[in-house]
């Protein structure tokens, strides 16, 4: 006999608001103290630390969904039409009009995050794996370009 298949429905909202909550809580205390305590963000967002822990696994892991959250404020799933378009200058138009909406989401915490990378060896590779892929993007449709821009 199988065992009876669960669903989490109205308890999956739960743990996504919970999520949130932990992720704005991260986002305004790095915004507004320039660090990550996991004990302040669980504070912040009303939870046990053991949540924080549990929803994430390390402050890593927090910092890569605060990174998310940017991200996805920010319009960086319209990223991916860069590598639809067939004209390689509207693809990097494209390219550099996403990434300016991405850094103009929220500059302080954007800020923060970066001098906390130069500080944190694990806060500076969970920034350096995101510049990463940004680069390797950029490659790509810069590797796409004709030897001269178009007459303007």
């Amino acid at each position: 006999m199988s065992p009876r298949s669960y669903r989490m429905g109205q308890r999956q909202a739960e743990v996504d608001e919970t999520r949130a909550r932990i992720v704005a809580a991260a986002r305004a205390h790095l915004a507004e103290t320039g660090g990550v305590s996991l004990d302040a963000v669980a504070r912040r967002a009303d939870v046990a630390r053991a949540t924080v822990y549990y929803q994430f696994g390390s402050k890593a892991g927090l910092l890569e969904a605060v990174c998310d959250a940017l991200a996805a404020q920010g319009g960086m799933a319209r990223l991916a039409e860069a590598f639809t378009l067939a004209d390689p200058w509207a693809a990097v138009d494209r390219f550099v009009e996403v990434m300016g909406g991405f850094w103009a989401v929220d500059r302080v915490c954007t800020r923060r995050l970066r001098a906390l990378a130069a500080l944190d060896e694990e806060v500076g590779r969970v920034i350096a794996d995101r510049d990463a892929r940004r680069r390797e993007g950029a490659a790509v449709l810069s590797g796409r370009l004709p030897s001269a821009p178009p007459d303007a």
